[in-house]
């Protein structure tokens, strides 16, 4: 028997995409660690536009002490601002975070906004 019948079709053909990214490390460039990142994701797909592809970032952190770190971080994510930040004190790290990502179709944009908060304790 042949698993396809009339009311069956074959199903849509597989999209190869590529995706390139990269990442520039600067440890303890002054008091402070540094990373850039750069991706272009869904290169060749059919409905591949460059805002929604594009993800750029940065982040930087510091220690302050033992018992005190932070970092902050900004990007870029489907053309919508992105912003980060931690803040450690002891075996306590609160950290929060905000990024967009486009849900609407190519000619009308909206964006879904995400706002997370987590607070974790370490022993």
């Amino acid at each position: 028997h042949h698993i396809l019948d009339e009311q069956t079709s074959r199903p849509a053909k597989f999209e190869r995409v590529l995706d390139l990214g990269a990442k520039l490390v600067m440890d303890k460039f002054s008091e402070f660690n540094t990373i850039f990142t750069f991706d272009i994701r869904d290169m060749g797909h059919t409905n591949w536009t460059v805002m929604k592809a594009l993800h750029l970032g940065s982040e930087i952190s510091w220690q302050w002490s033992q018992s005190f770190k932070s970092s902050v971080r900004a990007g870029i994510n489907q053309g919508y601002g992105t912003f980060g930040m931690t803040l450690g004190l002891f075996n306590a790290l609160l950290e929060y975070a905000t990024f967009a990502q486009e849900v609407g179709v190519s000619d009308i944009k909206v964006e879904n906004r995400i706002h997370m908060i987590n607070l974790s304790l370490g022993f």
